[in-house]
């Protein structure tokens, strides 16, 4: 039966590469320096200076196979540690998940949706949706991955039920360009190369932590908000327990802002949950709107935590 290989077994692989190969190049010094000798005329063998002669010959030889061999070992090594830089990367990819919300704003309760899956063709799709009375709403944000960071290709929202508005954006940022489409107007706005829609910029936080940046840190976006691009620092503001109908969980605390004084938004990560949000509150003309955790699996497992003690 065969048994798949997976990046992980790359580094193994090439340390039994390295092995095989430094010994054989070290088989191969030995046997040519044992049979080189040999090869020289009667006549020569016959004289001291002949033997000098053969002895230098041959220690050159040698050196030159150990050297070989040497340079091998180096480039084999070098290939060891980049496989493996690469492997961490891959492990600290982001995950599909799947959570719910529970909104409340102005006596109003509405069931979030919040979905990251890969596509066939090897895209992440990101998805959030919600709906209350008659009216609801549908986002999407298409977007790949280079290294650890998203490059967003398309983002789509789309109103329904009473309210039937349309978004879209375009990016093309090897072009450095989104067509962005509002009011039924298509416009095109130049931007930066950490642009993103209102759906990824979180994505983008939650990478940054899962490859080992500091919580702590300030985290600067670029968002396309129409036909302009709007600046917002997600600045760290505390460690949090944070009480869920999940159970008690850690989180880290984040407040945004941006050019838009009147608005105000916090997020709450979890650590333990690949930092998936648990909680967020956005202000808006005097409006508190909060969305707190529900339900939630990531790559088809539950999360969960120690239920409150009694």
């Amino acid at each position: 039966m065969q048994v798949p290989l997976s990046y992980k077994d790359v580094p193994l692989l090439l340390t039994m590469m390295i092995t095989t190969h430094f010994v054989s190049a070290c088989l191969r010094s030995n046997t040519k320096s044992t049979l080189l000798p040999w090869r020289g005329c009667a006549k020569a063998e016959s004289s001291s200076t002949g033997r000098q002669q053969l002895w230098m010959i041959n220690a050159c030889h040698q050196r030159g196979s150990i050297l070989r061999a040497r340079r091998f070992v180096l480039v084999c090594l070098t290939m060891l540690l980049s496989s493996t830089a690469t492997a961490q990367n891959m492990s600290t990819l982001l995950e599909p998940y799947s959570v719910t919300y529970k909104t409340k704003a102005r006596g109003l309760t509405m069931t979030l949706e919040r979905s990251l899956s890969i596509t066939d063709d090897g895209h992440f799709s990101l998805a959030n949706s919600g709906k209350i009375l008659l009216a609801g709403f549908i986002e999407t944000s298409l977007f790949d991955l280079i290294g650890s960071t998203i490059v967003p290709k398309r983002y789509v929202y789309r109103g329904t039920g009473l309210i039937q508005r349309k978004r879209e954006l375009i990016f093309s940022p090897s072009e450095g360009k989104v067509e962005s489409l509002k009011d039924s107007e298509w416009h095109s706005v130049d931007i930066g190369p950490n642009t993103y829609d209102r759906v990824s910029q979180l994505e983008q936080l939650r990478l940054n932590l899962l490859n080992g940046a500091e919580p702590t840190q300030d985290f600067s976006v670029e968002i396309i908000d129409g036909n302009r691009v709007k600046r917002y620092t997600f600045k760290f503001t505390g460690f949090e327990q944070l009480d869920t109908p999940l159970g008690i969980i850690n989180t880290l605390q984040y407040t945004r802002g941006g050019e838009d004084n009147e608005r105000e938004s916090k997020i709450w990560l979890a650590p333990d949950w690949q930092y998936l949000m648990v909680k967020t509150t956005h202000i808006e003309n005097d409006t508190i709107v909060e969305a707190m955790i529900q339900t939630g699996s990531i790559a088809d497992q539950l999360i969960a935590v120690k239920p409150l003690a009694e």
